[in-house]
């Protein structure tokens, strides 16, 4: 092997380091900027969700205090609607169940 063949190998070599040192430097940045990325997202999304959360929370809230408030002022009108409403229901179930 002449010496030229050498050279040209250990340059080859020498390149093929260089790229892979290159290629995992890229790897690394790519990787840590997906994972920024992949953060901010959970980040937000969490906080949209307690947000949600704290909304939904507040509805439950004021119908459960409309629901005390109106049984206390119509007892009958409430207990009649709740029958009602059950009554609907269990039929809807038992006839789904026959179908």
């Amino acid at each position: 092997m002449s010496e030229r063949d050498r050279s040209n190998g250990r340059r080859a070599r020498q390149l093929a380091e260089d790229l892979s040192v290159a290629a995992r430097e890229r790897a690394e940045r790519v990787y840590e900027t997906a994972r920024e990325g992949a953060e901010h997202v959970y980040e937000s999304a969490r906080e949209h969700a307690e947000e949600a959360y704290g909304v939904v929370q507040d509805g439950i809230d004021e119908a459960h205090t409309y629901l005390k408030r109106q049984f206390r002022q119509r007892p009958l009108t409430v207990a009649a609607s709740a029958i009602g409403i059950g009554l609907i229901i269990g039929l809807a179930l038992s006839r789904g169940g026959r179908r």
